[in-house]
C-alpha cells in the first residue's frame, strides 16, 4: 500500500517475553510453598505506589503469575492463599522494558503473621538477549551533560557509543540531534522514539524533537544489540524515551542554567584573533509541575523551558583578500565591470596586508599587481528557543486507562553559519510538535491490549540574514581563497550559498496496537505498527546560479572556469516540491 508501511510482529509461546512493551515493563514470577512446590490459585496483586492503581491476577498450575503493560514506577506486590501467611514485597522499582522476575516463597499460616520483604527485583535480564542500558531519573540528574543539556548526550557514557565516526560530522543530522555512532555503525543508523512514538527526521535522520529539559523525562533506554521484535528502522541503536506523568502527590522542579564567556576558554582560532574569550551569555530556565486532578483517577504533568544564547561568532580567516589599496586600484582600472562591482560591494578590504603577496591582473593590455591580505569575519549570533510539554493520564478502572501527551519546540537561530565574508550568515527557524494518545486495556486476567495514535510535525525554514546576499550568484575565486558552494561555517565564497533559501515540512502519522494473551507459562504477543511519513521540501536553489574562477584575473575579465544555473522556464516556479512517503 503506497504511503503506508505496516509492520506486523507475531511471536507466540515465549515465556516472559517483553515483546510490545516499548513504553512499559512487567512484573512476573513464581509462587512456591515451603517445600519448593508451585502454589496454584494464589491471589496476586500489584499496586502502584504513585497512583494507587491496582491490578490482580492468580497463579496457574505452575505457580506463575504475570502483570504486563505496567508503567514505569514503584510497585508493591501482594500474594495471598488460604493456609499461607500473606506475602508483601516492595517497593519494586520497575524500569523501562524491564521484566521484574520474582521468586516468592510462602510460609504456612501460624508460623508468621505476614511476610514483608523490603527488596527490589533483581536487575539481571533473564527473559531475552537484548543488550542495553537504562537511564532513570537519578542517573539523568547526576550524570554530566553537554552544555546544551540534550538528555541524549548521556548515551555517550554507554559502552560501544562514540560521538563521531571517521568522515562523519553532526551536520548530517537534523537540527539539535546528538550524533551517536553505536558499535561501529553510522551516526544515521539510530532509531529515536518518545513514549513509543516514532521521532525520526525522514531523509536527514536524527531526532525530530530534541528534549533539552531533563526534568521532563521519567527514563530512557538505549538498546545497542540483539533488538527484540518490536523495534526496527535502524541497525545501530534504539533510543526509547519515556516522559513523566503525574502522581497522587504534587511535585515539581525549577531550574536555571547559566553560561557566559567568563566560564569558557578560547578556541585555537580565537587565540589568533582575540586576547580574551569572545562574548557569550547563555541562559536556560524553566520548571515542571505534576500532580492529581482527581485523586487515584486523573493526573497531569506540565513543563516549560526558555533557552536564550547571545554570542560572538568568529569565522575562518581568508588569506588572499585585496587590501584597501588593492580595492582602490581595482576600482580605478575596472570599476564599471559587473564582476568587479560585485567584489567591491560584497567583499570588504583585508584587515592586515601580507607583505609580498599579490595577484596579477591584466586589463586592456595593461598589467597590474593587486596587493592581498588577511580577512577574518565575526557575527552576532542570537538563539531563542521555547520547549514545553503537557500530559494527562486518566484511569477509568483497574482494567482501562487513557493518556494524552504533547511536546513542542520552537527555535530561531540568527547570525550563524558563514561569517567570512560578512553579510552571508543565516537565520533558521525550526518548529516541531509531537502528539500521542494511548489506551491500555485489560479485558481479562489473560488478555491485554495497548492502542496508540501519534502525530509528529517538523517545519524548517532557513534564509540569508542580509537580503542583499541574494542579489548575486555564488562566486568562487580560488586564488583569493573564496571557496564553497553549499552553506557551511567554513564556506568563504561570495553571495548566498547555492542551497539557500530552504523550506521543508515533515508530517509523521502512526498507528500502533499490541495484544498480549497469557496462556499458562506462555505469552502470545502480536502487534501492528502503521507509519506514514510525508515530507515536502521547497529549496529555492540554483536560480541565482554559481560561478567558479581560478584567479582574480579570470574574475576581472569574467572568464569563468565553470558555471551553472537552474533558472525555471517561463511560467515555471523557482521552487522544487517533494512528497516523500514511506
Amino acid at each position: 500500500m503506497r504511503g503506508l508501511m505496516a509492520c506486523l510482529t507475531g511471536l507466540g509461546f515465549l515465556a516472559g517475553s517483553a515483546i510490545g512493551q516499548i513504553t512499559t515493563g512487567q512484573i512476573l514470577g513464581v509462587v512456591l510453598d515451603p517445600s519448593g512446590a508451585p502454589v496454584n490459585g494464589a491471589a496476586a496483586s500489584v499496586r502502584s505506589l504513585d497512583t494507587n492503581a491496582t491490578k490482580k491476577a492468580s497463579t496457574g498450575e505452575d505457580g506463575r503469575f504475570l502483570f504486563p503493560h505496567l508503567p514505569v514506577g514503584s510497585y508493591e506486590l501482594t500474594i495471598e492463599h488460604t493456609g499461607f501467611s500473606p506475602y508483601v514485597q516492595g517497593p519494586i522499582v520497575l524500569r523501562l522494558n524491564q521484566d521484574a522476575d520474582l521468586r516468592v516463597r510462602l510460609e504456612l499460616a501460624g508460623n508468621v503473621e505476614k511476610i514483608v520483604v523490603r527488596e527490589d527485583a533483581p536487575l539481571i535480564n533473564t527473559t531475552d538477549a537484548e543488550v542495553g542500558v537504562n537511564f532513570d531519573t537519578k542517573r539523568i540528574a547526576e550524570l554530566p551533560m553537554a552544555t546544551n543539556r540534550n538528555v541524549l548526550s548521556l548515551s555517550l557514557s554507554a559502552a560501544g557509543v562514540s560521538q563521531l565516526q571517521t568522515g562523519q560530522g553532526s551536520n548530517v543530522l537534523g537540527g539539535g540531534s546528538v550524533p551517536l555512532a553505536v558499535n561501529g555503525m553510522r551516526v544515521r543508523s539510530n532509531n529515536f522514539m518518545v513514549d513509543g512514538q516514532d521521532s525520526n527526521v525522514v531523509g536527514s535522520t536524527g531526532e525530530l524533537l530534541p528534549i533539552n529539559n531533563p526534568d521532563v523525562l521519567s527514563e530512557f533506554r538505549l538498546v545497542t544489540n540483539q533488538f527484540t521484535a518490536q523495534y526496527g528502522g535502524a541497525a545501530g541503536s534504539v533510543v526509547n524515551v519515556i516522559t513523566k506523568s503525574g502522581t497522587n502527590q504534587f511535585h515539581g522542579s525549577a531550574f536555571w542554567f547559566h553560561n557566559d564567556n567568563h566560564l569558557n576558554s578560547r578556541s585555537n582560532l580565537d587565540k589568533q584573533q582575540l586576547s580574551q574569550s569572545p562574548f557569550r551569555t547563555e541562559n536556560q530556565f524553566g520548571g515542571t509541575l505534576g500532580g492529581p486532578v482527581i485523586h487515584d483517577k486523573t493526573f497531569f504533568f506540565l513543563s516549560a523551558q526558555r533557552w536564550t544564547d547571545r554570542r560572538l561568532g568568529s569565522g575562518v580567516t581568508i588569506r588572499g583578500v585585496p587590501t584597501a589599496d588593492g580595492q582602490s586600484l581595482l576600482r580605478s582600472i575596472a570599476g564599471t565591470r559587473p564582476t568587479v562591482q560585485a567584489l567591491l560591494d560584497f567583499l570588504p578590504p583585508a584587515q592586515q596586508a601580507l607583505p609580498g603577496v599579490t595577484a596579477p591582473v591584466q586589463v586592456s593590455g595593461n598589467r597590474f599587481t593587486i596587493p592581498l591580505g588577511i580577512l577574518t569575519g565575526s557575527s552576532n549570533i542570537s538563539f531563542n528557543d521555547w520547549q514545553w510539554s503537557g500530559r494527562i493520564d486518566h484511569r477509568f478502572s483497574d482494567r482501562h486507562s487513557l493518556g494524552f501527551r504533547y511536546l513542542g519546540d520552537d527555535q530561531v537561530n540568527s547570525g550563524d553559519g558563514q561569517v567570512t565574508p560578512p553579510g552571508l550568515s543565516l537565520v533558521t527557524s525550526r518548529s516541531a510538535q509531537s502528539f500521542s494518545t494511548f489506551l491500555t486495556s485489560g479485558f481479562s486476567a489473560r488478555l491485554f491490549n495497548e492502542l496508540r495514535l501519534s502525530y509528529g510535525r517538523l517545519a524548517n525554514v532557513s534564509d540569508g540574514l542580509d537580503p542583499r546576499s541574494k542579489q548575486i550568484p555564488s562566486i568562487e575565486i580560488n586564488e583569493l581563497g573564496l571557496r564553497g558552494t553549499t552553506a557551511s561555517p567554513t564556506r568563504t565564497a561570495l553571495g548566498l550559498a547555492f542551497n539557500q533559501p530552504n523550506i521543508s515540512f515533515l508530517n509523521n502519522y502512526q498507528l500502533q496496537d499490541t495484544v498480549s494473551l497469557v496462556h499458562g507459562p506462555h505469552v502470545l504477543k502480536f502487534g501492528l505498527d502503521f507509519r506514514n511519513h510525508r515530507s515536502i521540501g521547497r529549496t529555492l536553489r540554483g536560480f541565482r546560479g554559481t560561478l567558479v574562477y581560478a584567479t582574480l584575473d579570470d574574475f576581472v575579465n569574467d572568464t569563468a572556469n565553470s558555471g551553472s544555473i537552474s533558472s525555471p522556464l517561463p511560467g515555471g516556479e523557482t521552487s522544487s516540491h517533494y512528497d516523500y512517503r514511506d
